[in-house]
């Protein structure tokens, strides 16, 4: 989650995903771990997509579809098997021609090659400032 917010502070890049995000992220891991719902939890993804919010809602349309469907085809000499809603992402991405496009699933990183504009697929990557502290010596009094 920390990589997320970081990408969400970082000002250099634009952040978009397709509207089918909005029902993948219907509740947290921990929800689910919990077999019991958070409140809480329910109103941070709600800010995810609110106007405020520093991601972008693109509308799945149909020549999204046409794209997510052709890529499914694309994959099938290769013996993959791509799932419709990775196949929705990834033709979003393709359609708004992405820098890059950041997936926890590393399974999606072989697709790369099917799309038309070929953009980079790999792990989110925030730019986070660190801050650095000298070493500690516990005998020295201050």
């Amino acid at each position: 989650m920390s990589q997320i917010q970081g990408l969400m502070q970082d000002v250099t890049i634009q952040l978009v995903t397709s509207l089918l995000t909005v029902v993948e992220v219907a509740c947290a891991k921990q929800e689910q771990d919990k077999k019991a719902l958070d409140q809480d939890v329910e109103v941070r993804i709600a800010k995810l997509w609110n106007l405020e919010s520093p991601i972008e809602i693109v509308e799945f349309y149909e020549l999204i579809a046409e794209d997510a469907k052709n890529l499914i085809r694309k994959a099938i000499p290769l013996e993959y098997r791509l799932k419709p809603p990775d196949a929705i992402h990834l033709a979003t991405a393709d359609r708004l021609k992405v820098a890059e496009f950041h997936t926890y699933d590393e399974k999606l990183f072989k697709y790369s090659d099917l799309t038309q504009t070929k953009f980079p697929i790999h792990r989110p990557l925030a730019k986070q400032s660190t801050l650095a502290l000298p070493p500690s010596n516990p005998l020295e009094q201050p």
